[in-house]
């Protein structure tokens, strides 16, 4: 991880697509492709709170340090527990 921003935010795509296909599957609902997974999946019941915004938030500020990058980590731990919890 020693600063690859590009590396980590391709690890969060996928995250945040699991995610939502997660969210979509609780909810009967399909997911067929990434065109606006994330407000759609925001939307479903039983979304975490300000699922999309804080989504949104971890693929658009990813960071470049390393202490950025760990920082961005976290917070996508934190919106897997909220997803899984």
């Amino acid at each position: 991880m020693a600063g690859d921003s590009g590396y980590v935010a391709g690890c969060l795509f996928r995250v945040v697509g699991v995610l939502a296909q997660v969210l979509h599957a609780r909810a009967g609902r399909w997911l067929v492709n990434e065109k606006g997974m994330i407000a759609s999946a925001g939307r479903l019941p039983g979304a975490p709170v300000d699922f999309a915004g804080r989504a949104q938030a971890l693929l658009g500020g990813v960071g470049h340090t390393p202490d950025e990058l760990a920082g961005t980590l976290a917070a996508a731990r934190r919106l897997v527990a909220d997803v899984l919890g």
